[in-house]
This record gives structure tokens, C-alpha cells and sequence, in this order.
């Protein structure tokens, strides 16, 4: 299973922390990405690391220009930026049949387990089921070094 880690709100991400991310693949996840000062070292540590690295970032809409240039000051290509646009109002019912899909029927049990795990968050509970069901087929995780998965946020119930 890959690793997922968050980063926090408070302080700024040093260049150096690259170090603490566990071998194999890891997702890095940010949100609210459009307002921190570090996410150019956010987006140059997953374009750093060996193993299959996922950086999953929550911007409001008016941050992706910003985003844009924090990733080319970073070196990731433009064409690693997938924009998976923005994330609607999701109650719990709408929120567990999605995370229930993106598991699969093998592990569609957890839905209810992860999605109290990560306290209602839409985007940690995506996020979290969609690492775990690309652990099975790691073709994305393993598809380039550094993927930038791009979540526009709305309100999220």
C-alpha cells in the first residue's frame, strides 16, 4: 500500500524533509496548496524523489496561476499537472458511494472505516481511496516519477 502524507497547515515544508518520506510510492497531499509559500518546494520534493510520488493539491480556482508558476519554478512539466477540476458539495451518502467506486468491490467494506478516518473530508477520503485502489494497479503511481493531481474546492459539506 502506498504511503499518503499531509502537508500541514502551519510552518513551511524544508527542502530538506524529503528525507522523511518512506520508501516506495507516497502521495503528498496539500490543501488550500494555492496559499502556502512553500509549494514550490512542495512540487520539487515529489519531482525529487526515486520512488512513484503523487502530489495531490487543493486549490481554490483562482490558484491555478499560481500553481502554474510555483510548478515550472519546481521543473515539474506542465504536462504532469492532471486538473481534475472542482470537487462539488458532497453530503456522506454521495461521499461513501464515490469512495465505495473508486475502491472497488474487493475493498468496498472500508468505505465506511476510511471516510470516519479522515472525519467527512472529500478530498482526504478521495484522495485515500484512490491511493489504495492505484496500489493494486500501480500504473499510476508508476506511470512518471511525479504526478501533480490538481482538486479545485468549492464548499464541501
Amino acid at each position: 500500500m502506498s504511503a499518503v502524507r499531509w502537508v500541514r497547515d502551519e510552518g513551511l515544508v524544508p527542502p530538506g524533509s524529503i528525507v522523511e518520506l518512506p520508501d516506495g510510492p507516497v502521495a503528498i497531499c496539500c490543501d488550500d496548496a494555492h496559499r502556502r509559500q512553500d509549494l514550490q518546494t512542495v512540487l520539487a520534493i515529489g519531482q525529487q524523489r526515486k520512488d512513484p510520488t503523487v502530489v495531490v493539491l487543493g486549490i481554490r480556482p483562482w490558484g491555478r496561476s499560481a500553481l502554474r508558476v510555483a510548478a515550472l519554478r519546481a521543473g515539474v512539466a506542465f504536462g504532469s499537472l492532471l486538473d481534475r477540476g472542482d470537487l462539488p458539495d458532497l453530503d456522506r451518502e454521495t461521499l461513501l458511494a464515490l469512495v465505495r467506486e473508486e475502491l472497488g468491490s474487493e475493498f468496498a467494506e472500508y468505505a465506511e472505516s476510511l471516510v470516519r478516518a479522515t472525519q467527512d473530508s472529500a478530498l482526504v477520503a478521495l484522495v485515500g481511496s484512490a491511493t489504495s485502489a492505484n496500489t493494486r494497479d500501480s500504473s499510476c503511481l508508476a506511470c512518471s516519477r511525479c504526478r501533480v493531481c490538481i482538486c479545485g474546492l468549492g464548499r464541501i459539506s
